[in-house]
């Protein structure tokens, strides 16, 4: 009789096997989307420690800075060329002015003197080439004088009037 043969012994075959992780802390969720800030407000000064009565209840917003001066006091300033665009120069020239610092004294110190007569004194000008500064020893009467300068420069027809209306002598 034959012999019966023995099937083959079958050769085990390894599966591919995906490799091993190694262990990792569980991951974190992603943050929340963000939501859109607000446009950032422009930079206040400090609040004047008390207001007086003739000075406006909230300040005006323009192109001047304002700062605190190491010996005490407070200024407000500008360059000039920060009106250029509504056509200062062209608005001083046929008033018979300048739009430099001096040209703008001579048209927002008389309104101011008009505006406030008791605060008048409290301002000091010190402007000089296309620098307009005024420094006060209470931040509240600075606060009015750029109430005054905001008026002034709230339109072309403005500032026409304001610079027929100014003192030549400040020039």
């Amino acid at each position: 009789m034959a012999a019966k043969k023995k099937p083959a012994a079958k050769k085990k075959v390894s599966k591919p096997t995906a490799p091993k992780k190694k262990p990792t802390a569980p991951k974190k969720k992603a943050p929340a989307p963000k939501k859109k800030a607000a446009p950032a407000a422009k930079k206040k000064a400090a609040p004047a420690k008390k207001k007086k009565a003739a000075a406006p209840a909230k300040k005006a917003a323009g192109p001047w800075r304002r700062m605190k001066y190491d010996d005490g006091g407070f200024g407000l300033f500008f360059g000039v060329d920060a009106f250029f665009e509504m056509g200062s120069m062209e608005i001083f020239e046929k008033g018979g002015g300048y739009a430099n610092g001096p040209g703008w004294e001579s048209v927002i110190a008389p309104a101011f003197e008009k505006a406030f007569p008791k605060l008048a004194d409290a301002i000091e000008y010190d402007c000089e080439g296309d620098m307009f500064v005024a420094r006060a020893e209470d931040d509240a009467h600075l606060d009015a004088l750029a109430g005054v300068i905001a008026a002034i420069t709230a339109s072309p027809a403005a500032l026409a009037a304001a610079v027929a209306a100014r003192d030549p002598d400040r020039d």
